[in-house]
């Protein structure tokens, strides 16, 4: 692909991010309230069957939580839709935000466990 195409693609990728980021702003859900689902969804787990909790297993449970709220934020997205293709590239953009904020989430959450743990709570 010549310069010119790849200037283009990123160009078009940078203004469907920032046409999300509009929408939704750069995080999809409230931090602190995430923090709180994936607080509240360790500490549902079992001391004895956490360490067979994997991050997979957290993840699911926190995405599975939060469906009703992404639902929501990709009906907003399809009522300003112009094109399949861009609307397809938004979803993906918006999805991938999403993800990568659970996981700062769950790091945080685990950073905390890791500090109560270490004081003996």
């Amino acid at each position: 692909m010549s310069d010119v195409g790849l200037k283009k693609q990123a160009s078009s990728a940078a203004d469907v991010r920032r046409d999300v980021e509009e929408i939704r702003g750069t995080d999809i859900f409230d931090q602190d309230k995430l923090e709180d689902i994936c607080e509240k969804i360790w500490l549902a787990v079992p001391p004895a069957a956490r360490a067979r909790f994997t991050s997979e297993d957290w993840q699911l449970a926190i995405h599975d939580r939060c469906r009703t709220v992404m639902m929501r934020a990709e009906e907003r997205l399809e009522e300003n839709k112009v094109d399949d293709r861009m609307f397809a590239a938004k979803v993906r953009i918006l999805r991938q935000t999403f993800s990568n904020q659970v996981v700062r989430a769950m790091q945080s959450v685990a950073a905390r466990s890791r500090k109560d743990a270490a004081r003996g709570r």
